[in-house]
């Protein structure tokens, strides 16, 4: 069962670090390409249209201490 795990984790991180790869291949063409993929996800995050609290944004960006 061990070995189903690390299979299922080891595909789950190759899809997440392509996901990284095209997120960050796409910015630079952008006009956003002075920016890198953290601040963009933070601009996300802060967006106008949902009032979250610091917290909350904290959380979204894994910027979070855990006692919030």
């Amino acid at each position: 069962m061990n070995d189903d795990y690390q299979e299922i984790n080891q595909a789950l991180v190759r899809a997440y670090n392509g996901i990284l790869w095209v997120e960050e291949h796409e910015l630079r063409k952008s006009m956003f390409r002075d920016l890198t993929i953290k601040e963009m996800h933070a601009i996300d995050a802060i967006t106008m249209y949902n009032h979250q609290t610091v917290s909350q944004v904290a959380c979204i960006t894994r910027h979070d201490d855990g006692n919030g």
